[in-house]
Protein backbone atom coordinates (compact mmCIF):
# COMPACT_ATOMS: atom_id res chain seq x y z
CA UNK A 1 0.00 0.00 0.00
CA UNK A 2 1.08 3.75 -1.12
CA UNK A 3 0.19 7.05 1.16
CA UNK A 4 -2.72 6.92 -1.72
CA UNK A 5 -4.81 5.02 0.54
CA UNK A 6 -4.97 8.18 2.43
CA UNK A 7 -7.29 9.59 -0.31
CA UNK A 8 -9.69 7.25 0.20
CA UNK A 9 -11.18 8.99 3.46
CA UNK A 10 -14.49 10.25 2.99
CA UNK A 11 -13.73 14.18 2.99
CA UNK A 12 -11.49 13.88 0.04
CA UNK A 13 -13.78 11.52 -1.40
CA UNK A 14 -16.36 14.11 -1.31
CA UNK A 15 -14.17 16.06 -2.76
CA UNK A 16 -13.68 13.71 -5.43
CA UNK A 17 -16.76 13.09 -6.54
CA UNK A 18 -18.45 16.69 -6.66
CA UNK A 19 -19.59 17.20 -3.54
CA UNK A 20 -17.50 19.68 -1.96
CA UNK A 21 -17.47 23.40 -3.12
CA UNK A 22 -13.70 23.87 -3.93
CA UNK A 23 -13.37 27.24 -5.51
CA UNK A 24 -16.08 30.43 -5.39
CA UNK A 25 -15.08 32.75 -8.65
CA UNK A 26 -17.54 35.36 -10.38
CA UNK A 27 -20.58 34.25 -8.03
CA UNK A 28 -20.19 31.12 -8.85
CA UNK A 29 -19.50 28.39 -6.77
CA UNK A 30 -17.56 25.03 -8.23
CA UNK A 31 -16.50 21.38 -7.71
CA UNK A 32 -15.48 18.82 -9.64
CA UNK A 33 -18.06 16.96 -12.20
CA UNK A 34 -20.69 15.69 -10.60
CA UNK A 35 -20.16 11.62 -10.78
CA UNK A 36 -23.49 9.49 -9.65
CA UNK A 37 -24.07 6.34 -9.08
CA UNK A 38 -23.74 4.69 -12.64
CA UNK A 39 -20.82 6.82 -13.21
CA UNK A 40 -18.94 5.82 -10.90
CA UNK A 41 -19.47 2.00 -11.67
CA UNK A 42 -18.44 2.64 -15.08
CA UNK A 43 -15.18 3.87 -14.28
CA UNK A 44 -14.53 1.70 -11.51
CA UNK A 45 -14.84 -0.91 -14.16
CA UNK A 46 -12.80 0.77 -16.71
CA UNK A 47 -9.91 0.49 -14.50
CA UNK A 48 -10.45 -3.18 -13.90
CA UNK A 49 -13.07 -3.35 -10.51
CA UNK A 50 -16.11 -5.09 -11.84
CA UNK A 51 -19.06 -2.87 -10.58
CA UNK A 52 -22.52 -2.87 -11.26
CA UNK A 53 -24.99 -0.33 -10.15
CA UNK A 54 -27.78 -1.71 -8.08
CA UNK A 55 -30.92 0.24 -10.12
CA UNK A 56 -33.54 -1.16 -8.05
CA UNK A 57 -32.10 -0.06 -5.16
CA UNK A 58 -30.09 -0.98 -1.50
CA UNK A 59 -26.73 -0.52 -3.56
CA UNK A 60 -23.48 1.13 -2.24
CA UNK A 61 -23.63 5.35 -1.15
CA UNK A 62 -21.49 6.80 -4.31
CA UNK A 63 -18.43 7.92 -1.83
CA UNK A 64 -18.00 3.74 -1.19
CA UNK A 65 -17.96 3.03 -4.99
CA UNK A 66 -14.71 5.56 -4.66
CA UNK A 67 -13.61 4.43 -1.65
CA UNK A 68 -13.76 0.89 -3.16
CA UNK A 69 -12.30 1.74 -6.00
CA UNK A 70 -9.18 3.93 -4.59
CA UNK A 71 -8.22 0.92 -2.43
CA UNK A 72 -7.93 -1.64 -5.08
CA UNK A 73 -5.93 1.32 -7.46
CA UNK A 74 -3.64 1.63 -4.11
CA UNK A 75 -2.76 -1.97 -4.95
CA UNK A 76 -1.89 -2.05 -8.54
CA UNK A 77 0.03 1.73 -8.53
CA UNK A 78 -3.26 3.04 -10.05
CA UNK A 79 -4.64 5.94 -8.24
CA UNK A 80 -2.17 8.34 -10.69
CA UNK A 81 -4.10 7.15 -13.41
CA UNK A 82 -7.80 7.61 -11.70
CA UNK A 83 -6.70 11.27 -10.57
CA UNK A 84 -5.63 11.93 -14.10
CA UNK A 85 -9.17 11.05 -15.18
CA UNK A 86 -11.34 12.67 -12.64
CA UNK A 87 -9.09 16.16 -13.27
CA UNK A 88 -9.61 15.49 -17.23
CA UNK A 89 -10.34 18.72 -18.49
CA UNK A 90 -12.81 17.54 -21.10
CA UNK A 91 -15.11 16.31 -18.89
CA UNK A 92 -15.56 20.39 -17.16
CA UNK A 93 -17.33 21.10 -20.31
CA UNK A 94 -21.20 21.83 -18.64
CA UNK A 95 -19.17 23.40 -15.41
CA UNK A 96 -17.21 26.37 -17.64
CA UNK A 97 -20.20 26.53 -20.14
CA UNK A 98 -21.10 30.20 -18.90
CA UNK A 99 -17.49 31.35 -19.76
CA UNK A 100 -17.02 31.78 -23.68
CA UNK A 101 -13.40 33.22 -23.58
CA UNK A 102 -10.81 30.29 -24.52
CA UNK A 103 -8.20 31.50 -22.20
CA UNK A 104 -10.58 32.40 -19.63
CA UNK A 105 -11.67 28.83 -19.93
CA UNK A 106 -8.38 27.69 -19.09
CA UNK A 107 -8.12 29.99 -16.77
CA UNK A 108 -10.84 29.15 -14.62
CA UNK A 109 -9.92 25.14 -15.10
CA UNK A 110 -6.29 25.46 -13.64
CA UNK A 111 -7.94 27.49 -10.66
CA UNK A 112 -10.66 24.45 -10.01
CA UNK A 113 -8.26 22.39 -9.97
CA UNK A 114 -5.44 23.96 -7.87
CA UNK A 115 -8.23 24.66 -5.35
CA UNK A 116 -9.07 21.03 -5.81
CA UNK A 117 -5.19 20.19 -4.22
CA UNK A 118 -5.61 22.60 -2.13
CA UNK A 119 -8.97 21.91 -0.41
CA UNK A 120 -7.08 17.99 -0.50
CA UNK A 121 -4.38 19.10 0.98
CA UNK A 122 -5.85 20.33 4.15
CA UNK A 123 -7.65 17.49 4.82
CA UNK A 124 -4.11 15.93 4.30
CA UNK A 125 -2.49 18.11 6.68
CA UNK A 126 -2.43 16.17 10.16
CA UNK A 127 -1.15 13.15 8.20
CA UNK A 128 2.09 15.57 7.35
CA UNK A 129 0.76 14.45 3.74
CA UNK A 130 0.51 16.27 0.79
CA UNK A 131 -0.60 15.41 -2.96
CA UNK A 132 1.62 16.91 -5.77
CA UNK A 133 1.31 16.97 -9.31
CA UNK A 134 4.62 17.09 -10.87
CA UNK A 135 5.91 16.35 -14.65
CA UNK A 136 2.02 15.42 -15.67
CA UNK A 137 1.97 12.68 -12.64
CA UNK A 138 -0.03 12.85 -9.47
CA UNK A 139 1.95 11.49 -5.97
CA UNK A 140 1.30 12.06 -2.08
CA UNK A 141 4.54 12.75 -0.24
CA UNK A 142 5.55 13.88 2.99
CA UNK A 143 4.88 17.86 3.50
CA UNK A 144 8.49 19.73 2.00
CA UNK A 145 10.10 16.54 1.13
CA UNK A 146 11.98 16.88 -1.96
CA UNK A 147 10.78 14.53 -4.83
CA UNK A 148 11.61 13.42 -8.29
CA UNK A 149 9.23 11.53 -10.26
CA UNK A 150 10.68 9.88 -12.94
CA UNK A 151 10.32 11.50 -16.54
CA UNK A 152 8.08 8.71 -19.28
CA UNK A 153 11.21 7.36 -21.45
CA UNK A 154 11.76 8.71 -24.30
CA UNK A 155 12.91 6.10 -27.50
CA UNK A 156 13.05 8.79 -30.15
CA UNK A 157 13.72 12.61 -29.74
CA UNK A 158 13.20 14.98 -33.20
CA UNK A 159 12.81 19.08 -33.28
CA UNK A 160 8.99 18.55 -33.30
CA UNK A 161 9.53 17.31 -29.77
CA UNK A 162 11.85 19.52 -28.64
CA UNK A 163 9.75 22.76 -29.96
CA UNK A 164 6.93 20.95 -28.38
CA UNK A 165 7.98 22.02 -24.84
CA UNK A 166 6.74 25.58 -25.48
CA UNK A 167 2.76 23.88 -25.64
CA UNK A 168 3.75 21.50 -22.55
CA UNK A 169 4.70 24.51 -20.30
CA UNK A 170 1.74 27.03 -21.32
CA UNK A 171 -0.38 25.81 -18.42
CA UNK A 172 2.23 26.36 -16.70
CA UNK A 173 2.93 29.99 -17.55
CA UNK A 174 -1.10 30.64 -17.91
CA UNK A 175 -1.30 29.58 -14.12
CA UNK A 176 1.65 31.12 -12.93
CA UNK A 177 3.42 27.95 -12.48
CA UNK A 178 6.82 29.32 -12.87
CA UNK A 179 9.07 26.77 -11.39
CA UNK A 180 7.50 24.18 -12.69
CA UNK A 181 8.47 25.68 -16.46
CA UNK A 182 12.25 25.67 -14.82
CA UNK A 183 11.96 21.89 -13.90
CA UNK A 184 10.64 21.00 -17.39
CA UNK A 185 13.36 22.82 -19.23
CA UNK A 186 15.98 21.62 -17.64
CA UNK A 187 14.34 18.17 -17.81
CA UNK A 188 14.20 18.62 -22.04
CA UNK A 189 17.75 19.41 -21.47
CA UNK A 190 18.90 16.43 -19.83
CA UNK A 191 16.20 14.10 -22.23
CA UNK A 192 18.06 15.18 -25.09
CA UNK A 193 21.83 14.90 -23.90
CA UNK A 194 20.93 11.74 -22.48
CA UNK A 195 19.32 10.44 -25.58
CA UNK A 196 22.16 11.26 -27.97
CA UNK A 197 24.58 9.93 -25.09
CA UNK A 198 22.74 6.72 -25.40
CA UNK A 199 22.52 6.48 -29.14
CA UNK A 200 25.99 7.03 -29.07
CA UNK A 201 26.56 4.09 -27.11
CA UNK A 202 28.34 6.29 -24.59
CA UNK A 203 27.81 5.55 -20.33
CA UNK A 204 25.50 7.82 -19.05
CA UNK A 205 26.83 9.41 -15.85
CA UNK A 206 24.30 9.00 -13.01
CA UNK A 207 25.21 11.21 -11.22
CA UNK A 208 22.31 13.36 -11.92
CA UNK A 209 24.73 16.11 -12.19
CA UNK A 210 23.39 18.72 -15.54
CA UNK A 211 27.01 20.20 -16.30
CA UNK A 212 28.94 16.75 -16.09
CA UNK A 213 26.09 15.55 -18.50
CA UNK A 214 27.07 18.16 -21.05
CA UNK A 215 30.59 17.91 -20.75
CA UNK A 216 29.93 13.63 -21.80
CA UNK A 217 28.07 15.37 -24.30
CA UNK A 218 30.45 17.65 -25.87
CA UNK A 219 33.17 15.19 -25.50
CA UNK A 220 31.33 12.44 -27.70
CA UNK A 221 30.13 14.64 -30.33
CA UNK A 222 33.77 16.08 -30.89
CA UNK A 223 32.86 20.39 -29.57
CA UNK A 224 35.42 20.34 -27.40
CA UNK A 225 36.75 23.72 -28.33
CA UNK A 226 40.41 24.97 -29.05
CA UNK A 227 42.02 28.24 -30.77
CA UNK A 228 41.42 26.40 -34.49
CA UNK A 229 37.89 27.68 -34.22
CA UNK A 230 36.39 30.74 -35.22
CA UNK A 231 36.33 33.41 -32.16
CA UNK A 232 32.74 33.89 -33.32
CA UNK A 233 31.55 30.09 -32.98
CA UNK A 234 33.89 29.94 -29.73
CA UNK A 235 31.31 33.08 -28.51
CA UNK A 236 28.29 31.36 -29.35
CA UNK A 237 28.78 27.30 -27.81
CA UNK A 238 30.37 29.52 -25.03
CA UNK A 239 27.05 31.06 -24.60
CA UNK A 240 25.04 27.42 -24.61
CA UNK A 241 27.48 26.32 -21.71
CA UNK A 242 26.11 29.56 -19.84
CA UNK A 243 22.80 28.16 -20.74
CA UNK A 244 23.16 25.02 -19.32
CA UNK A 245 24.91 26.26 -16.36
CA UNK A 246 22.24 28.62 -15.49
CA UNK A 247 19.22 26.30 -15.89
CA UNK A 248 21.12 23.77 -13.70
CA UNK A 249 21.55 25.88 -10.81
CA UNK A 250 17.75 28.02 -11.63
CA UNK A 251 16.52 24.01 -10.98
CA UNK A 252 18.50 22.96 -8.04
CA UNK A 253 17.47 26.46 -6.08
CA UNK A 254 14.20 27.79 -7.34
CA UNK A 255 12.65 24.25 -9.04
CA UNK A 256 9.03 22.39 -7.73
CA UNK A 257 10.90 19.80 -7.03
CA UNK A 258 13.23 21.10 -3.69
CA UNK A 259 12.01 22.82 -1.28
CA UNK A 260 12.34 26.33 -0.22
CA UNK A 261 15.65 27.87 0.81
CA UNK A 262 17.07 31.45 1.40
CA UNK A 263 18.97 31.12 -2.32
CA UNK A 264 15.54 30.93 -4.09
CA UNK A 265 14.91 33.88 -6.53
CA UNK A 266 11.47 35.35 -7.65
CA UNK A 267 11.26 34.27 -11.70
CA UNK A 268 8.77 36.09 -13.35
CA UNK A 269 6.48 35.55 -16.60
CA UNK A 270 9.89 37.04 -18.93
CA UNK A 271 12.23 34.90 -16.83
CA UNK A 272 10.61 31.76 -17.70
CA UNK A 273 9.76 32.15 -21.10
CA UNK A 274 13.12 32.99 -21.61
CA UNK A 275 14.39 29.71 -20.13
CA UNK A 276 11.85 27.73 -22.24
CA UNK A 277 13.18 29.58 -25.77
CA UNK A 278 16.61 29.27 -24.62
CA UNK A 279 16.75 25.64 -23.70
CA UNK A 280 14.88 25.25 -27.09
CA UNK A 281 17.39 26.67 -28.86
CA UNK A 282 20.29 24.31 -27.29
CA UNK A 283 18.62 21.31 -27.73
CA UNK A 284 18.06 21.88 -31.63
CA UNK A 285 21.31 22.80 -31.41
CA UNK A 286 23.25 19.61 -29.78
CA UNK A 287 20.32 17.54 -31.56
CA UNK A 288 21.35 19.01 -34.79
CA UNK A 289 25.22 18.21 -34.68
CA UNK A 290 24.40 14.85 -33.49
CA UNK A 291 22.30 13.83 -36.71
CA UNK A 292 24.83 16.06 -38.83
CA UNK A 293 27.55 13.20 -37.96
CA UNK A 294 25.45 10.15 -38.10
Amino acid sequence: MSDFKLLAQRDIIDILIGDTVVLEKDDKQFRLPYLSGPMLCAISTKFGLECTYAWSGGGKSRWQYLKDLIEYLDQRDGVDELLKELFDFRKFNQILNDYKDREEIKRCYLEIIESVISTINAQLFYSHKELLSINNRFVVSDVGKPITVPTENITSINVEYIRGLVGRVEEDLCSKQFDSVVTKSRTLVEEVIIYILEQRGTNVPTSGNLLELYRECKETLGMIQDKSWDKRILEMLSGLEKIVNAISGMRNTNSDAHGVGSARIDIKEREARLIVNASVTMCEYILDVYESQK
